[in-house]
C-alpha cells in the first residue's frame, strides 16, 4: 500500500512540476515576447512619385547597357527597399495574412522589422506538437492558445553592413529581439542560417540568387544604401513597359494569360460580354489555383494594357496627364466606346498606382475638356469611379474577389456593369462646369452604391 501511495505521490508531484514549469513559461512568453498591438499593419503601397523614381533608375540602367557588361551604382532609400519587400516579397515567400516586414535605415543603424499574429505561430506549433510530442503537451497547448491568440509578435533584427567584407558577405545579422527579449548573437546566428537555407531552397528565390551574384558591393551611406551592380549585356530589357516596373514575373505571366484570352474574343462587342468571358476564366483558374485576388488583378491589368495604359510612361516622364494616350477600341457600354475606356483605364491605373492617381487622371481629362470648350460629363465621371471601385472590390479580399467573379461571369447587360443615369443625363443635358464637380462626385457615389458589384 505504501508503494502505491508513494507512486501516486510521485506522479502527482511530477505532474504538478510539469504544469508549473509550463505555466511559468507561458507567463514569461506572454509578458516578455508578446504585444497587444502590431507595430506594422501594412506594407508600403506604391504611388506615382515612387513609379517616377523607379522609372529614372530604369532609364539609367537601360541607357548604360552597352555591348559589354557595365558596373553601375544604384542608391536606394529606406522607402525603395520597403516597396520592394511589399511588392516582391510575397512572390518569393509564402507570407500569411497580417504578416508584414519593414527595413529601418538611419545614419548609424540598419534593422529588419517584422510583425506577425501569434495565431499563425500557434497553428504551426500545434502541428509540430502533434507530430513529435505527447498528447499532454498538445492538450496544454490547446488550452493556452485561447488566451494568447489575439496577441502579436513584433521582431526587430539588427543588420550590420561591411563594404570591406569579401564578396557576398557585406550583410550580416546582428542580435534578434522578440518583444522585450533579446537573443544572444549565437542564437541569432543559428536562426539566421536556418531562415537563409529555407529561402534559398525555395524555387521562387532564383531571381534573387542571380541578382545577388551580380552585386559587387553594398555600402550604407547616411540613410541610404548604395549598391554596386553589374548589369549584364545579354538579353533585352523590357523596362519601358509598366509590367517590369510594377509586376513581378509571376504576375506578368498571369497578365499574359488574360491578354491571350482577349485575342480569342470578339473585337466589337459590349464590354460586359468581354468581361463576362474573362471573369468566367478567372473563376475557373481560381478553382484550380486558389488565388482569386491575383487572377482578378491580372485580368483587369490585361484589359488596361489593351487600352494603352503602357503609355503611363508618358506621365512618368513628366508629361501632362491630359496627354495620356487613350486607345479607342470597339468595346462599348450603352453603345458608347468612351465609357468602356474610362472604366477600364481607371481600374488599371488604380491597380498600377493608387486610387488617387486614377481619380486625378479622370478629373484632369474632364477639366481639360472643359478648358478646350467642351463640358464636364457625369457619365465619364461615373465610369471613372466605377472602374476604381471595380478594381478595389475585385482585389480587396478573397471573399470580395470571388463575389466579383460570380457577378460578372453571370452578367449579360450593360446595367449589370454601369447604372443608367437616365434621360436627365442625356448627351443634350450632360453639360456641367468645374463648379459642379463636387456635387457630381457625390451623385455618382450614390448611384454606384445601387449595384452590389460597386458597393464599398
Amino acid at each position: 500500500m505504501k508503494k502505491i501511495y508513494g507512486l501516486a505521490r510521485s506522479i502527482f508531484i511530477t505532474t504538478l512540476i510539469v504544469f508549473t514549469i509550463f505555466f511559468i513559461s507561458i507567463f514569461t512568453i506572454y509578458y516578455i515576447t508578446l504585444d497587444a498591438e502590431p507595430k506594422l499593419s501594412s506594407f508600403e503601397s506604391i504611388t506615382l512619385s515612387d513609379i517616377k523614381r523607379v522609372k529614372v533608375i530604369a532609364q539609367q540602367v537601360t541607357g548604360n547597357m552597352q555591348k559589354e557588361s557595365s558596373e553601375q551604382q544604384i542608391t536606394l532609400s529606406e522607402r525603395d527597399l520597403n516597396l520592394a519587400i511589399g511588392h516582391f516579397g510575397p512572390s518569393f515567400v509564402e507570407i500569411p495574412d497580417s504578416v508584414y516586414a519593414k527595413i529601418n535605415l538611419s545614419n548609424t543603424r540598419q534593422s529588419l522589422q517584422l510583425t506577425l499574429p501569434l495565431d499563425y505561430l500557434l497553428a504551426l506549433g500545434k502541428t509540430e506538437l502533434e507530430e513529435r510530442y505527447s498528447n499532454l503537451l498538445t492538450w496544454l497547448s490547446d488550452r493556452t492558445s485561447y488566451f494568447l491568440k489575439s496577441n502579436w509578435i513584433n521582431i526587430e533584427w539588427d543588420i550590420t553592413t561591411d563594404n570591406m567584407a569579401e564578396k557576398g558577405y557585406w550583410l550580416s545579422p546582428g542580435q534578434l529581439s522578440i518583444g522585450k527579449l533579446t537573443l544572444s548573437q549565437t542564437q541569432s546566428d543559428k536562426i539566421a542560417k536556418h531562415i537563409m537555407r529555407s529561402l534559398l531552397n525555395n524555387p521562387n528565390s532564383e531571381p534573387v540568387r542571380e541578382a545577388w551574384e551580380n552585386i559587387k558591393n553594398i555600402n550604407h551611406e547616411d540613410d541610404q544604401v548604395v549598391v554596386s551592380y553589374i548589369f549584364p549585356s545579354s538579353g533585352t530589357s523590357s523596362l519601358r513597359s509598366y509590367q517590369s516596373l510594377i509586376l513581378n514575373p509571376r504576375e506578368q505571366a498571369q497578365v499574359n494569360i488574360y491578354s491571350q484570352k482577349i485575342n480569342t474574343l470578339p473585337k466589337k462587342t459590349p464590354l460586359i460580354r468581354l468581361l463576362s468571358a474573362m471573369f468566367t476564366l478567372a473563376a475557373e483558374r481560381t478553382t484550380d489555383l486558389g488565388d482569386p485576388v491575383g487572377e482578378n488583378r491580372a485580368l483587369l491589368l490585361s484589359l488596361a494594357k489593351l487600352y494603352g495604359v503602357d503609355d503611363l510612361n508618358a506621365i512618368l516622364q513628366g508629361n501632362n496627364l491630359g496627354q495620356f494616350n487613350r486607345k479607342r477600341l470597339n468595346y462599348t457600354i450603352y453603345g458608347r466606346r468612351d465609357l468602356a475606356q474610362h472604366l477600364i483605364l481607371s481600374a488599371g491605373i488604380s491597380l498600377l498606382a493608387d486610387e488617387d492617381l486614377a481619380n486625378l487622371i479622370g478629373l484632369d481629362k474632364e477639366i481639360s475638356d472643359y478648358q478646350a470648350g467642351k463640358t464636364i460629363s457625369a457619365w465619364d465621371l461615373l465610369a471613372d469611379q466605377a472602374g476604381i471601385r471595380l478594381a478595389d472590390n475585385a482585389t480587396r479580399s478573397e471573399q470580395s474577389a470571388r463575389q466579383v467573379q460570380q457577378l460578372l461571369s453571370d452578367a449579360n447587360s450593360d446595367k449589370d456593369l454601369l447604372p443608367d443615369l437616365g434621360p436627365d443625363f442625356s448627351y443634350a443635358k450632360d453639360q456641367f462646369e468645374v463648379g459642379d464637380l463636387d456635387e457630381l462626385n457625390q451623385l455618382t457615389s450614390l448611384i454606384l452604391d445601387e449595384l452590389v458589384i460597386f458597393k464599398k
